[in-house]
């Protein structure tokens, strides 16, 4: 084990980042590439041995003000990270951690994780840094700037990241795309119902944007449709089957998806019109005969 202590170097102020989404980056021009893995604290119920380590890193800091806390590893350093509440501009304190200290209390960070590798380059004097997740979230790309509210505007930077990445979207303030809340989401198509069930970031991106974000073709739920989950005990199974299930559950059960992904996972999540509730046992059996070829139980609920 190495036993060397990493110097502690902390800081504390304000952010201002503006953020963005893209269907793809072309990363073959960056300069720097760095895995970086990241998860996140439940401040609602912190174990005491946590609370007094955030005490011995930020010893002059008011913790109560902190509404988030990131542990990361970013290629090789570590950190333990403070933020606010906040979209375009947030106070923010850092520490940098040892290799010990993250893997001593990494087990702690039970309000979910991301993993992704980080690209960067220069932009205009600035820096300009684009994510690409990896794990649940494989393949999808978010970018970052950092910059000077006093030198810049927000629409500065989106004139910048518009050049630089065509088709690239401000999603600043959308909440359900800031790390904390995608390390709560398990995978891709529960982060697209997310943004659908999230009014502003409906009102923010539109149906269109998120179908280009996601590369999917997003089918409305009419009044008086009965949806029908199935839960991830079920996933499984679509590695082996699903796209016949799919086309079983539309052609006997006239069943629909709200989005259907064009890229794997299958998504599981299928909705009876109105009116053919009666329709509903003959699903579920359909349902519970098919997952006895694996040896699995189906786990779903219909929701009206």
């Amino acid at each position: 084990m190495d036993n060397t202590k990493t110097p502690k170097i902390s800081n504390e102020g304000t952010e201002v980042e503006a953020k963005y989404w893209a269907p793809s980056v072309d990363t073959t021009t960056y300069d720097k590439e760095k895995d970086i893995q990241q998860g996140y604290f439940d401040l609602q119920d912190l174990p005491s041995n946590v609370q007094d380590f955030f005490i011995e890193q930020f010893p002059d800091i008011n913790l109560d003000h902190y509404k988030e806390a990131r542990l990361r590893n970013k290629g090789g350093k570590y950190y333990l990270t403070l933020k606010s509440d906040g979209t375009l501009e947030r106070s923010e304190a850092e520490c940098s951690i040892a290799k010990e200290e993250f893997e001593i209390y990494w087990p702690f960070t039970t309000a979910g994780s991301v993993e992704k590798t980080r690209y960067e380059k220069p932009l205009n004097g600035l820096t300009l840094e684009t994510d690409r997740y990896r794990g649940k979230f494989e393949g999808l790309f978010s970018s970052e700037v950092e910059f000077d509210s006093d030198q810049y505007t927000e629409a500065d930077i989106d004139e910048m990241i518009q050049a630089e990445i065509p088709g690239a979207i401000n999603v600043t303030r959308v909440t359900t795309l800031k790390n904390k809340q995608l390390a709560k989401i398990p995978n891709k198509e529960a982060l697209i119902a997310a943004l659908l069930e999230d009014k502003e970031a409906l009102a923010a991106l539109g149906k269109t944007r998120i179908e280009q974000l996601f590369q999917v073709e997003i089918t409305e739920i009419p009044a008086g449709a009965t949806r029908v989950i199935i839960h991830d005990k079920f996933v499984a199974l679509g590695r082996h089957s699903g796209p016949r299930i799919d086309m079983q559950l539309r052609r006997d059960f006239n069943c629909y998806s709200p989005f259907s992904c064009q890229v794997p996972p299958f998504q599981f999540a299928f909705c009876l019109p109105s009116g053919d509730n009666p329709k509903e046992q003959a699903l579920l059996d359909y349902l519970n005969k098919e997952n006895k070829m694996f040896g699995q139980r189906v786990e779903f609920e219909f929701e009206k």
